[in-house]
């Protein structure tokens, strides 16, 4: 594999995943070599972050790709367009780390390794917004996940798993869950030596309960905040107290993006599939730059937006990698099918979610 001939990177943003992730490195893989940041921010740009130098792109590039570069963002698709219309090949002179992680370990160690994946709550939610990437409007049978569900998901997904970057703990509006600071805590106890981060993504719009912040404060649970303070009437107020009882009980937290509807890339109505040529949805998938896969009920899906359609519709068509079984024993083979899944194998197919996706997530358009 090309990965393995070449041990320097860069890492793209330096940020709070560029953050998870040099420090996943160091723990989990000293041999790698970390040169610097690359971050389009100027005010970043003749800083250290995490120790290492933060760079333009202008100063990184004369030494790309013999150092190649991860791209640590949570949507990293314009970086990605951008490194393509400059020339350079994807997963061979740039990746995300959402290929890079799965496809460096197995290639190094035969290790399962996934970089981020989702655990679901609930699908409910307190805003009620027109395109909603959740499809939550169109929810049929709202549910919540009992924390016997919870506690199923997270042994399932650890007795396939060796390592896993970052826990992203959603909902619809996750903090609807009263069981989630208990998860948290169960996560923490139970396998604190399989992942490195965990996070909720709230809308900031619920404040938890004080035993509930010790809760996650002492499972070391960071805060994930969209910003609805321009959309939604009472985010203005709430937001800011949130924020203020994370710090008063030292739970990071950081606001994750703006969220404004004018700029959702709205996928439809997940029970109408409009497209249903073969090597459209091939053509779609190819364009995906892979971010998280998910878990709920004993199924990994590669795509967390088609574990979205299948949770509000219950409908599922099984192609490709949409899911694994996480009930079936570990053996050779579901290792070697489980990495396919994670480091995104273009020969396995498109997902049914392509359909709507148009392979390439990005809710924030403008952003």
């Amino acid at each position: 594999m090309k990965i393995m001939q070449n041990n320097e990177y860069y890492i793209w943003a330096a940020g709070t995943y560029g953050r998870r992730l040099i420090n996943f490195i160091r723990d989990n893989a000293p041999a790698l070599k970390i040169t610097a940041f690359i971050d389009n921010d100027t005010k970043k740009q003749g800083t250290t972050y995490q120790n290492l130098p933060v760079i333009s792109w202008a100063e990184a590039k004369p030494n790309v790709p013999r150092t190649k570069i991860i791209i640590s963002l949570s949507l990293p698709t314009q970086v990605r367009d951008f490194l393509l219309n400059d020339g350079y090949k994807e997963n061979i002179d740039f990746y995300s780390e959402f290929t890079f992680l799965p496809r460096f370990f197995w290639t190094t160690e035969k290790r399962i390794v996934t970089p981020n994946v989702l655990i679901f709550t609930n699908n409910s939610c307190v805003c009620s917004c027109d395109g909603c990437y959740a499809y939550i409007p169109y929810v049929k049978k709202p549910f919540v996940s009992s924390m016997e569900s919870f506690k199923n998901t997270a042994d399932l997904m650890f007795k396939h798993f060796d390592k896993c970057l970052n826990i992203n703990i959603v909902g619809g509006e996750t903090l609807l869950n009263k069981n989630v600071a208990d998860l948290c805590v169960y996560l923490r106890t139970n396998y604190a030596h399989k992942f490195a981060t965990m996070n909720i993504a709230t809308s900031g719009l619920l404040i938890p309960s004080d035993d509930e912040m010790r809760k996650f404060a002492f499972a070391k649970t960071e805060f994930s905040i969209s910003d609805y303070t321009k959309t939604v009437k009472n985010a203005a107020t709430n937001l800011p107290l949130l924020i203020e009882k994370c710090q008063n009980f030292g739970v990071h937290c950081y606001r994750d993006r703006q969220c404004d509807r004018e700029v959702w890339f709205d996928l439809g109505n997940p029970y109408k599939i409009s497209i249903t040529d073969p090597e459209e949805l091939k053509r779609r998938f190819n364009k995906c730059f892979k971010t998280v896969t998910s878990c709920f009920d004993g199924k990994l899906f590669g795509c967390f937006m088609q574990h979205w359609r299948w949770l509000a519709t219950g409908i599922s068509e099984p192609h490709g990698d949409d899911s694994f079984d996480l009930n079936q024993e570990v053996t050779e083979e579901s290792r070697e099918a489980l990495f396919k899944i994670l480091s995104y194998q273009p020969e396995l197919g498109y997902h049914t979610g392509c359909a709507h996706c148009n392979g390439t997530f990005t809710p924030y358009l403008n952003s």
